[in-house]
């Protein structure tokens, strides 16, 4: 292989971490968190534009900690637009199956919420004691 080569693919490997991001090359191939299962989304009876909704998941990572979830209305490979998510209080998990209730998300109705949406959740990993300097990136809804 000839140097200009070798250095043509090194450049591209670079270049397509920092379009793609770090954070959703880990959280690919080592994703913090399962898909979640909902049980159920409802519409919130005083808040007509949100759904609250309960289900599982399961963390897989006990070196990396919660930050967001960023949901979102449309298709992941097609147009979407955010919706905001309120889950609640904050709750130190540990390792495995885990169950949540009563998340406020700004997606109605049930039907869009299931089959028109998605989510993502960010966590903070860490490295032999120190923070990544990313977010790691798992699917966490469809």
């Amino acid at each position: 292989m000839s140097f200009a080569r070798k250095y043509f693919w090194l450049v591209m490997i670079i270049a397509s971490v920092a379009v793609i991001g770090p954070g959703r090359i880990e959280g690919r191939l080592f994703p913090a968190a399962k898909t979640a299962t909902i049980w159920t989304a409802v519409q919130h009876p005083d808040l007509d534009d949100y759904s609250i909704v309960s289900g599982t998941s399961e963390r897989l990572r006990s070196n990396c900690s919660p930050r967001e979830i960023r949901w979102y209305i449309g298709d992941r490979d097609g147009r979407d637009a955010p919706a905001k998510v309120d889950w609640g209080k904050p709750i130190k998990r540990a390792d495995g199956v885990f169950e949540f209730y009563d998340w406020l998300v700004q997606v109605v109705p049930e039907e869009a919420l299931r089959n028109q949406s998605y989510a993502d959740v960010m966590h903070r990993c860490k490295y032999f004691g120190l923070p990544s300097p990313w977010l790691t990136r798992s699917r966490f809804y469809r």
